[in-house]
């Protein structure tokens, strides 16, 4: 009897021994843990891997970016500068980024000028895009922007922008703007785009242009002057400078 209890126990222990890996294994391959990358909607996801605790928005949750003006500004050349300005009304998320078709028409439809691009957006704020020294066949007429948004994150805990701007307008040339800016952290910045918009009394976009700083080191303040490609007689009432700088590398 006792050899038999014994016999019995030590099969009992191989089945177990057997059947404990098996079980684990299997209950790893049917159930795996939610995850934002697992192709589903599940744990506390609001859609298929985005919302809740993803860094993903659902596109349910996101503002569009908004066009607020797309505008021709003759030069003294003869050629054209175009101005775009965007709006991102989140507050803490940007899209990866912003794909753009440019197209530029006579006030027959014809299309003088299509252009691909593509730019970061900032944390709830407005961006303007520059298109400089533009050649045209005709007489342009209109700006049309066509959109196509990336996914959008949420950044938290992340700085609208990391440079301080304070500008003044070139009182002797009449086609230029002084902008000072600084850099609020101990990163190098390197080789980014500083845009530069005017305006009237009335908010009307006067002008656009832009330079290209090459290194803003951590903490360094300097002075550019950005060139504007006519003169203005009348000296703009509202100046607004932008550092573009990718929201997602802060």
């Amino acid at each position: 009897m006792w050899a038999l209890w014994r016999r019995f126990v030590y099969g009992l222990t191989l089945v177990i021994i057997f059947l404990v890996p098996i079980s684990y294994f299997s209950y790893q391959n049917l159930y795996k843990s939610p995850t934002c990358k697992d192709g589903l909607q599940n744990g506390e996801e609001a859609g298929v891997d985005c919302g809740g605790s993803c860094a993903l928005l659902c596109s349910a949750d996101v503002i569009p970016i908004e066009t607020s003006f797309a505008k021709l500004f003759r030069n003294d050349d003869g050629t054209y500068d175009v101005g775009i300005m965007f709006l991102n009304k989140n507050s803490g998320s940007a899209p990866l980024s912003l794909k753009l078709t440019v197209i530029i028409k006579s006030k027959e439809d014809k299309v003088l000028l299509q252009k691909d691009l593509e730019t970061i957006i900032p944390l709830a704020s407005d961006l303007p895009i520059v298109l400089q020294g533009l050649r045209m066949s005709d007489i342009p007429d209109k700006v049309i922007v066509v959109k196509e948004e990336g996914y959008s994150y949420v950044l938290k805990n992340k700085i609208v922008t990391p440079v301080k701007l304070a500008t003044s307008f070139d009182q002797i040339s009449k086609n230029g703007v002084y902008v000072t800016l600084t850099n609020t952290t101990k990163k190098d910045l390197l080789r980014f785009p500083v845009r530069v918009v005017l305006y009237d009394e009335q908010r009307r976009p006067l002008g656009v242009s832009e330079s290209t700083v090459s290194l803003l080191s951590g903490g360094e303040t300097k002075t550019i002057e950005v060139i504007f490609g006519h003169l203005f007689e009348i000296e703009p009432t509202i100046i607004r400078a932008y550092a573009v700088l990718d929201p997602y590398a802060f």
